[in-house]
């Protein structure tokens, strides 16, 4: 058994390698929100505001849409058998992605695919917007209901920086939150 003292000391020592933490996380459980998306409007506000770093998912939950009412059959955010455009002569919002899917963006970034399902860290700030891949939403018709879940907590916290053991290193302190 070791006495205090040289308890003592074998801390020390780590927080001299180590450095020290006081850390807290902000931000608590993710928050959840269902949000309607219609096949026959154009980008759609969905009432979330993302910060950079923001971890985002999107799932599908229900409902059925179609992107040419009597042409092409009922199907979900993936597009169903919808096709998918690789030409340069594109004019959905997302070449490479069927057309009929369910797609989205921060503010007026570039757009990314959903389909079912997506699930990303925020690398811009804004509103996410969500929107069928389909260039003319005049003859759309359907929605389709997701939940967007966002997890905003970040973990702040002061750590002592002690050099570790080099010699001229000196101590510090650093501040802020990741």
């Amino acid at each position: 058994m070791q006495s205090i003292p040289s308890r003592l000391f074998l801390v020390l020592a780590a927080f001299l390698v180590q450095g020290f933490a006081c850390t807290n996380t902000i931000g608590g459980a993710p928050s959840f929100m269902s949000v309607a998306v219609d096949a026959h409007e154009e980008w759609q506000d969905s009432r979330v505001s993302l910060a950079i770093g923001d971890d985002v998912t999107i799932e599908y939950v229900e409902g059925q849409w179609t992107n040419w009412l009597g042409m092409v059959p009922f199907h979900g955010p993936d597009g169903g058998l919808s096709y998918v455009c690789t030409s340069s002569r594109c004019v959905e919002p997302l070449p490479g992605f069927p057309q009929g899917g369910l797609i989205g963006r921060i503010g007026f970034a570039e757009p990314f695919g959903v389909g079912d399902y997506a699930a990303f860290t925020a690398d811009t700030d804004g509103m996410l917007q969500l929107r069928m891949n389909d260039v003319g939403t005049y003859d759309n018709k359907g929605s389709v209901l997701v939940r967007v879940t966002l997890d905003q907590s970040v973990e702040c916290g002061i750590w002592l920086d002690m050099g570790g053991l080099n010699p001229g290193v000196a101590l510090g302190f650093r501040a802020g939150c990741v």
